[in-house]
């Protein structure tokens, strides 16, 4: 997939290559999205990630990378589901013929798609119906894009929104609480807990600056210090900083004012805007940064559409 985010990821990846931690003798279910389980394994193939020749197992991913991915993961098959349901995802066979004509041979020799497909999930520890739908999320997305992407779209993205691209800078102070990706009881009582300090914070019964040693008096967080970040007075531009669902919150909101709990796929955030920066940035000289964008927005479009048929749910 030629996402951004998935770029990204892939970046982080190349760094936790290195020690042999995670092992490939079994795959361990880290999430579920619907009733189908999503495993370290599948995971390792959406990065891209290759046990060695010699049998030395992979280094384990840094828990942002791996709740990101799952996120990731999440999202194209909830936008495979919703694609098909609107007749726009290609079938079984028409991901077979692309595979007869495009798949790489194999030992100078070149298999039927079947086979292929058969031997690479075999590889990779992964059922035949994921790598399946790997493949045809893969190829409709991208014939999805060449509809979406048009200089008309990413203008009017441009425009819709405007202090994401065009400069314009954010002075904040920001609470993270790491969380696994998915919905859970935890997530839950974190989200409950930052908006009670809300208001703790709102009345001036406390402040950004003990906010952390609050929070590790709570239920859900009692020895959990270091679950939490505290950033406070904070400069960030609307893309690149921060994660695209801060700013989208940041965006609403007046200086001076507390954001309600902002969930991301790497935990839960609460957020205090202290100062907006306008910008004066044009479209051609972030036409780029735009269109990176619209691949996030787009996707998550898609997958919010199925995203009750299949939710993802994260294994604690």
């Amino acid at each position: 997939m030629s996402d951004v985010r998935s770029r990204i990821i892939a970046c982080a990846v190349i760094l936790t290559l290195l020690e042999p931690v995670h092992s490939q003798d079994k795959a361990r279910v880290v999430a579920k999205l619907g009733e189908q389980a999503i495993t370290d394994r599948d995971v390792d193939f959406q990065l891209g990630r290759v046990a060695s020749e010699n049998g030395q197992p992979l280094k384990e991913l840094p828990p942002a990378v791996m709740q990101s991915a799952i996120h990731l993961l999440a999202q194209q098959r909830q936008a495979l589901q919703t694609l098909r349901a609107r007749k726009l995802a290609l079938g079984r066979e028409d991901v077979e013929r692309w595979l007869d004509e495009n798949g790489q041979p194999k030992n100078g020799e070149k298999s039927a798609a079947a086979e292929m497909i058969r031997e690479q999930s075999s590889e990779a520890g992964i059922t035949e119906s994921n790598l399946r739908d790997h493949w045809a999320f893969r190829l409709s997305w991208q014939r999805f894009l060449q509809q979406q992407l048009t200089e008309s779209n990413v203008a009017k993205h441009f425009e819709n929104q405007l202090k994401r691209f065009n400069g314009t800078r954010f002075r904040v102070s920001i609470v993270d609480i790491a969380a696994t990706a998915g919905k859970s009881d935890r997530r839950d009582k974190l989200a409950e807990t930052l908006t009670a300090m809300r208001s703790r914070l709102m009345s001036g019964d406390l402040s950004f600056k003990d906010l952390a040693a609050e929070l590790q008096k709570s239920e859900p967080l009692q020895g959990e210090a270091n679950k939490i970040r505290v950033r406070e007075d904070l400069w960030a531009r609307g893309t690149g900083d921060l994660e695209p669902t801060i700013v989208s919150a940041l965006m609403k909101m007046e200086p001076q004012t507390y954001s309600e709990p902002i969930h991301t796929p790497t935990g839960v955030h609460l957020v205090k805007l202290l100062e907006v920066e306008a910008g004066s940035r044009e479209l051609s000289e972030v036409r780029d940064e735009v269109r990176a964008h619209m691949l996030l927005h787009l996707l998550d479009h898609l997958a919010r559409q199925s995203e009750s048929q299949l939710p993802l749910k994260a294994v604690e």
